[in-house]
């Protein structure tokens, strides 16, 4: 019999999506399966909706959180996995039938740790295709993630559970990745990176964040940092590359001057290695040259090109 894979989702107030990421899931090729709904205090429909479908499935259970102390919801799906393998979807997101199948037959034939997926939004469609597999080793791991080649969402990714016996996700969810990824990365020793596209990442509820939840992104890329400096002082500098880039990213997101002058002073900090960079793409790196029009200049750009977006 084939491994048994967890599914862990996290819910909260998504009954507008829930149905048809629940659908997705239970219509899996990979049959062994069992789904893990992790719910927080909803003001919605969604845990009626869930509980309809775990009397129809019993690969269906639901832990409700409510009671319990501050936990990310993650961490306690992983404490009732009983798989082999774990993998997070977004309780707002969907996935194609052959999703867990696909990352299943990689993680056997390659023997990694890890597989990766890219993803697709709403407005796009999925890889219908197989694709290359590339097959990465040890510190490769890290530094091909440093290179953006994948990313460091939690989604879109099967797991050996046993990479999370000492790895937990922090307290908070939003930008809870950023944090947790790299020390996976770190702990695999082998990981597999294929660019197909077969989750479907719902845009309006991804995009919930506010300025904190951007500084919380921020710092912890300089905790990755410390941790690069630590471990891999090769890595540093590629670090750093990525920390820039973020730091635009978050410039965008940020509605407060005071926090968009927080990511300036990253992006001055930094910019420099970006600029050096030649692997860079010449998109990111247009973006970094940018930002040499100063902090008014380059508000005013980015306001007018992403007002609404």
């Amino acid at each position: 019999m084939k491994d048994l894979v967890s599914i862990i989702v996290p819910i909260m107030n998504v009954e507008s999506y829930i149905n048809v990421c629940l659908e997705s899931l239970v219509n899996q090729t990979y049959k062994n399966i069992e789904i893990i709904l992790v719910s927080d205090i909803t003001n919605d429909y969604t845990l009626k909706i869930c509980k309809f479908y775990a009397k129809k499935d019993k690969r269906i259970k639901i832990i409700n959180k409510v009671n319990k102390a501050i936990e990310n919801k993650k961490n306690i799906g992983i404490k009732e996995a009983k798989g082999k393998y774990i993998t997070f979807v977004e309780g707002g997101d969907k996935v194609e039938p052959t999703f867990i199948n696909d990352m299943y037959h990689i993680m056997v034939e390659k023997n990694a740790d890890i597989v990766c997926q890219d993803y697709y939004g709403l407005n796009e469609k999925p890889t219908k295709k197989p694709q290359k597999v590339y097959v990465f080793h040890e510190e490769e791991i890290l530094d091909e993630y440093l290179k953006m080649t994948f990313r460091s969402n939690s989604f879109g990714k099967l797991y050996k559970k046993q990479l999370f016996k000492n790895i937990q996700y922090p307290g908070y969810e939003v930008y809870d990745d950023i944090v947790t990824s790299y020390k996976l990365f770190h702990e695999a020793t082998k990981l597999a990176y294929s660019p197909v596209r077969k989750y479907c990442l719902v845009e309006e509820k991804n995009n919930d964040y506010n300025d904190h939840d951007c500084v919380k992104k921020i710092k912890g890329c300089l905790e990755m940092l410390d941790f690069m400096e630590k471990n891999y002082p090769k890595l540093v500098n590629k670090c750093k590359v990525k920390i820039c880039y973020e730091a635009i990213d978050l410039f965008k997101k940020v509605n407060s001057t005071r926090y968009k002058k927080q990511m300036y002073e990253y992006i001055k900090l930094y910019r420099n290695y970006a600029i050096k960079d030649n692997k860079l793409s010449l998109n990111k790196k247009y973006q970094v040259f940018e930002t040499l029009l100063g902090f008014n200049a380059f508000n005013i750009k980015t306001r007018l090109l992403y007002r609404g977006k």
